[in-house]
């Protein structure tokens, strides 16, 4: 099992994101929050294209989890 495998076995629950460009991404729902003007915002993580750089300077691509926050009427 390659670490990306790893992380998606460990991961969950998923959830479909609706970005503000109306782009839809999966992603995992880490906590949830509630904002002081009393909107619950979902703290997620999306496996986001990132360069990787070897010890030998050769570099690929690979899928990294970032950190992203979604309006919960933008999550189901």
């Amino acid at each position: 099992m390659d670490a990306k495998e790893a992380w998606r076995a460990k991961a969950g629950p998923w959830a479909r994101a609706t970005l503000a460009d109306g782009q839809q991404l999966d992603v995992v729902v880490v906590s949830r929050t509630r904002t002081p003007d009393g909107r619950w915002w979902y703290e997620c993580e999306a496996i986001l294209p990132a360069r990787h750089e070897g010890p030998d300077g050769t570099t690929k691509a690979i899928g990294a989890p970032t950190p992203i926050s979604v309006e919960a009427d933008d999550i189901a």
